[in-house]
């Protein structure tokens, strides 16, 4: 803007000088004197010596020229300052515009992101609660499913597994009349433990039972028996034992042979081995059965195994 000013400045000097000059010319060089014209003009003091003024220190016209040229192209200059102006500022709108764009574009997405949380968390929802759902039905179904199971095992009638002859029939549980106080277990688990170093003991007192039951009948073919160890004074405690099958009325005994043991003199030690044969009789167990008045005769066992006929 100081350039533009000084420009403007300098033009509008020279055009004084050139109006000067024109004047001081057609008052001096007028071929028709002024009187002549009968016109009383006589130039002012101050425009002669601006006349004169202007001969002595007048300007080249190359210089005004130049000036001329100059300011063409600073007017070329300012339309192209304005032309860039306009196009910065197209610019600068179609930024702003773009920015709008831009901003619209996000707020889009930004909504389609919720849009799309809200969709998962339905279906999540909705996920979980067919879940919960099959884990009831699930659960129904397993119940039913059992109920049936049930109800088929109660109306199927039971098949006994014919067991092959000499087969260990194990036990469903074993019982004893009494058990003999001691530091060490007497019970009658320990007689078929499969283990020769326990052993079974009653009190020694009345009529002493042992019972081996089944877990259904089965035929009894033959009986292993393991004495107790029995030294001293009381090698004979198996004297007089009876075995016999239960049958399944509970009430009614097989008697198996011999009917009643004899242990044979000198031979009750520890661990002695007795068989019993009870002839393939029908039962749900086998009965151990030491009746006798005499104190001190307690019922004493090792191991007892029973066999399939």
């Amino acid at each position: 803007s100081t350039g533009s000013s000084g420009i403007n400045a300098e033009y509008g000097e020279s055009s004084f000088y050139k109006m000067l000059f024109v004047i001081t010319l057609v008052l001096v060089f007028l071929p028709v004197p002024l009187s002549a014209l009968s016109l009383d003009i006589t130039p002012a003091p101050q425009l002669t010596e601006a006349a004169a003024d202007l001969f002595k220190n007048r300007r080249p016209i190359s210089h005004i020229e130049t000036c001329d040229n100059m300011m063409k192209e600073a007017r070329e200059l300012w339309r192209e300052a304005y032309s860039a102006v306009d196009k910065a500022d197209t610019i600068r709108e179609q930024a702003y515009r773009a920015k709008d764009e831009a901003m619209e574009m996000k707020e889009d997405a930004l909504g389609a992101r919720l849009a799309l949380e809200q969709v998962l968390m339905e279906t999540l929802v909705e996920m979980k609660t067919h879940m919960q759902e099959v884990r009831s039905s699930f659960s129904t179904l397993t119940s039913r499913l059992e109920a049936l199971e049930q109800e088929v095992t109660e109306r199927l009638p039971v098949v006994s597994r014919k067991r092959v002859s000499g087969e260990l029939i194990p036990a469903d549980r074993v019982e004893q009349s009494s058990t003999y106080p001691s530091t060490s277990y007497l019970g009658p688990e320990n007689a078929v433990d499969g283990n020769e170093g326990t052993q079974t003991h009653t009190n020694c007192e009345g009529d002493q039972w042992f019972r081996y039951r089944f877990s259904e009948e089965e035929s009894v073919g033959q009986i292993k028996i393991i004495n107790g160890k029995i030294a001293g004074p009381h090698i004979n405690r198996l004297n007089g034992l009876r075995v016999s099958v239960i049958l399944a009325s509970e009430t009614h005994r097989v008697a198996c042979q011999p009917e009643s043991l004899r242990v044979r003199e000198g031979e009750g030690v520890v661990n002695q081995t007795y068989y019993i044969s009870c002839n393939g009789a029908q039962g749900l167990g086998v009965e151990f059965l030491l009746q006798t008045s005499a104190t001190n005769n307690c019922l004493e066992f090792r191991e007892i195994e029973v066999y399939a006929a």
